[in-house]
C-alpha cells in the first residue's frame, strides 16, 4: 500500500465517518424510535447513506488527491510551484 493510498483510505473513512454521525444525528432528532428494531433501522440506515457518501464523495477526493499529486510531482520537476 502507497502513502497515496493510505491518504485516499484516510479520507473516505473520515468520509463515512462524518456523513454516518450527521444523517444518524438528523434522524434521531427528527424520529422517536418505539421499538428496538427502529433504534436498529436507524442505526443500519446511517450506516447505508454513510457508505453511499463515502462512494461518490470518495471517488472525489480520490481525484483531488491524485490532481494534488500530478501538480506537485509538476512542480518538482520544474521548480514551478505557482497553480
Amino acid at each position: 500500500m502507497t502513502k497515496t493510498d493510505i491518504a485516499k483510505n484516510v479520507a473516505r473513512f473520515t468520509i463515512m465517518l462524518g456523513t454516518g454521525k450527521i444523517v444518524n444525528g438528523i434522524i434521531e432528532n427528527n424520529v422517536r424510535p418505539k421499538s428496538t428494531t427502529d433504534k436498529v433501522a436507524i442505526k443500519g440506515t446511517s450506516f447505508v447513506i454513510g457508505a453511499a457518501a463515502t462512494e461518490t464523495f470518495g471517488d472525489w477526493t480520490d481525484q483531488k488527491i491524485d490532481a494534488v499529486i500530478a501538480w506537485w510531482n509538476k512542480a518538482q520537476a520544474t521548480n514551478d510551484y505557482s497553480r
